[in-house]
C-alpha cells in the first residue's frame, strides 16, 4: 500500500459527523416519539372534547403538512442555513405541542398538530 493510498481512520471521522448530525437526530426522534404517543391517543383525546368522527383528521393533518413542507425547508436551507432551520423548525414544533395540548377543541386540536407536522418536518 502506497503513502497516497492510505485507509481513512474511522475513528477521526466519527466524531465529527456525529456531532454535526447529533442536532437533526434528536429533532428526528422527538417528532417520530410525538407522532407514536399522540396517534393512538387521539380517539380518547377526541372523546374527552365530545367530537368522536374526526380524530383521524389530527394524524392526516400532521402526516400532510409534514409532507408538504420537506421540500420548502429544503430550499430555504440552501440559501439561508441548515442550522437556522432546523432550530425554525424546532421552535414551531414546540410552540405548537404547546397548542395542541391547551387546545379547547377538536378543530384546534387539529390546526396546532398541522403547525406541528410543518415544524417537524425542519
Amino acid at each position: 500500500m502506497t503513502a497516497s493510498a492510505r485507509p481513512l481512520r474511522p475513528s477521526a471521522l466519527r466524531g465529527a459527523s456525529c456531532a454535526r448530525s447529533s442536532p437533526r437526530h434528536a429533532g428526528h426522534a422527538a417528532a417520530a416519539l410525538d407522532q407514536t404517543i399522540v396517534g393512538p391517543a387521539l380517539p380518547t383525546i377526541g372523546r374527552e372534547l365530545g367530537v368522536f368522527s374526526c380524530h383521524r383528521l389530527g394524524v392526516t393533518a400532521y402526516l400532510l403538512s409534514a409532507t408538504a413542507v420537506t421540500p420548502i425547508y429544503g430550499k430555504l436551507s440552501d440559501l439561508y442555513g441548515r442550522r437556522q432551520l432546523l432550530l425554525a423548525g424546532i421552535a414551531l414544533f414546540a410552540s405548537a405541542r404547546c397548542s395542541a395540548r391547551l387546545a379547547p377543541s377538536m378543530v384546534l386540536l387539529i390546526v396546532a398538530r398541522a403547525l406541528q407536522g410543518a415544524g417537524a418536518a425542519g
